[in-house]
């Protein structure tokens, strides 16, 4: 049991990762600027991507974790 939560950890951090990494690669979901890192910001579309992204994430955290 152990051992299948944590290989279940691992793939959704890496699912995490990868998510997070494409998100930055989207110009509806994500402003990136050569500027400066603080120049950087989510787009509106891309705060409700996160969120519903977020939500999915914290439900298989909740699963995993109870049981």
């Amino acid at each position: 049991m152990a051992k299948n939560y944590k290989l279940a950890q691992e793939a959704d951090k890496d699912k995490v990762y990868g998510a997070l990494k494409e998100f930055t690669r989207n110009p509806k979901l994500w402003r990136s600027s050569s500027v400066g890192r603080e120049y950087c910001n989510l787009t509106p579309d891309g705060r409700e991507v996160i969120a519903d992204m977020m939500q999915d994430i914290l439900r298989t955290v909740d699963i995993l974790h109870h049981s």
